[in-house]
């Protein structure tokens, strides 16, 4: 009965099946599409620098300073390598710096790394090396800038940079450097600003000791899995004078734009959803409506309420 029903509107039900339907598509489309969009936002997050997770010294995400500094580097990595679900991990040491040439001075942001451990899945700035190439020497006076940073400070390859910053004991060293490649993201103010310089040649323009870092940056195979890998890498490394944190952490701004387009996702859904279950609600009055003989007929010959 139910069946023949459906069909004594054919237009109609074919109408209200076909409203189901697209909002259903609708639904799984809006979700498909931005976790996509999600994750490929984290994941260019995390290799701008920190990671999906960071391991680092207690409050250098509030106030990031070079003294503030992690020890046994190398076995935090070994650690985080260990961890279910982690792909990569490398220690890293960053800070301000001012940037000198003959023609120009500004400031930025500089990042060292080993170039051994250092690709393309781990960073997205050699990832994004469009002329010359990184160095190869973990201990050479060597540097990759962006491009806008290139031209404004009019250096090309093989041309000579001088960083200037303050070490551990807050005293101003500055250092030459030549550039061995310059990378271009398509962000200006990451072009503009940040450059790369060999692991241990900072330890020892800074003061570091050989196995000492500002952070230890852990990339993981579903940035879903960031809060897991977070629990398991703080009870490995239980220490008061470390802190792990995930990229909501480390990259707030980032954060706030994807839980903000998430919610506006979510809106655009229940919307979708009200208005099918007014057409739908719609039909069934209707259908109601137009059988009110027939009810009365079915009640009179016994059917219950």
């Amino acid at each position: 009965m139910s069946w023949r029903n459906l069909w004594r509107n054919t237009r109609r039900t074919l109408i209200t099946a076909a409203s189901v339907a697209l909002g259903v598509f609708l639904s799984v489309t809006f979700t498909a599409t931005g976790g996509y969009s999600y994750t490929n936002i984290i994941n260019t997050g995390a290799l701008m620098g920190p990671g999906h997770v960071t391991v680092e010294a207690k409050g250098y995400n509030k106030n990031p300073s070079l003294d503030k500094r992690i020890k046994g580097a190398r076995e935090i990595r070994s650690l985080a390598l260990n961890a279910p679900g982690v792909r990569e991990a490398v220690v890293r040491i960053s800070g301000n710096a001012i940037f000198s040439t003959a023609v120009k001075t500004r400031g930025g942001i500089f990042t060292a790394i080993d170039p051994e451990l250092e690709n393309p899945g781990t960073n997205l700035f050699v990832k994004s090396i469009k002329e010359g190439s990184l160095f190869k020497d973990k201990y050479g006076r060597y540097a990759v800038i962006g491009a806008v940073m290139a031209e404004k400070l009019k250096l090309g390859i093989g041309k000579k940079l001088i960083y200037t910053v303050s070490d551990v004991n807050g005293d101003i060293v500055a250092e030459a450097v030549r550039v061995t490649g310059i990378f271009r993201t398509g962000v200006k103010a990451l072009d503009s600003s940040v450059i790369l310089l060999p692991l241990d040649r900072a330890r020892n323009t800074l003061g570091y000791g050989p196995d000492e870092a500002t952070a230890v940056a852990v990339f993981i195979n579903d940035q879903r899995k960031a809060g897991k890998v977070k629990e398991v890498l703080a009870e490995k490394l239980d220490n008061g004078a470390l802190e792990v944190l995930t990229w909501k952490k480390t990259r707030p701004d980032m954060a706030g734009m994807v839980a903000l387009d998430r919610s506006i996702n979510y809106i655009f859904q229940f919307l979708i959803g009200l208005l099918i279950a007014a057409g739908i609600l719609n039909t069934i009055l209707m259908g109601v409506l137009e059988r009110k003989r027939e009810f009365g007929i079915m009640l009179a010959v016994g059917l219950s309420p």
